[in-house]
């Protein structure tokens, strides 16, 4: 048996400043149930395993733990940066929108959509597809694209014109 593990106890006097001593109470009051002799015999040690390097163990915990935080840290970085591009992405299509580039179901939306903001009076489904020279079908569905996205209204259930409230109206045509 070593002297540190020795079962006879030594009383000591010694002098602390008052400070250290309401430490000393404070510290034992919440670990050790108050028993400040207890504490610092359980001080006293941990102290001389850090002095012999036992201490090691725990700096090597440590170190690992700080290792693990690190990489937390990188995974939580590269994540932030992932969400701000989307976030950027999503802020530069508002504002593409609120400037009249209004994104389009489809090209042939767009293009529908162009010539019916070009003319002066509304379109039926037949003057598009003469004036674009496109297929009936496409047409069709760029007239649907674009009434479901409210970019387009009926004048009379045949005659198609923008609507006043689409983004991609100009002042002329409203």
């Amino acid at each position: 048996m070593s002297e540190t593990d020795s079962p006879e106890i030594v009383r000591r006097k010694f002098t602390l400043t008052k400070s250290l001593d309401e430490q000393l109470v404070s510290a034992a009051a919440e670990s050790y149930g108050g028993n400040v002799s207890l504490f610092l015999r359980q001080a006293i040690s941990d102290h001389q395993k850090t002095l012999d390097g036992d201490g090691r163990l725990a700096l090597q915990r440590l170190e690992r733990e700080v290792g693990e935080v690190r990489e937390q840290a990188i995974r939580i970085s590269a994540e932030s940066k992932r969400l701000n591009d989307s976030i950027k992405r999503l802020l530069y299509q508002l504002e593409q929108q609120a400037n009249g580039v209004e994104s389009f179901p489809s090209l042939d939306a767009r293009i529908v959509f162009d010539l019916l903001v070009n003319s002066e009076d509304p379109l039926g489904v037949e003057d598009i597809i003469e004036e674009l020279g496109m297929r009936p079908l496409r047409v069709r569905r760029a007239l649907e694209g674009l009434w479901e996205t409210h970019a387009i209204q009926t004048t009379d259930g045949v005659s198609f014109e923008v609507s006043s409230g689409s983004l991609g109206a100009t002042e002329d045509s409203q």
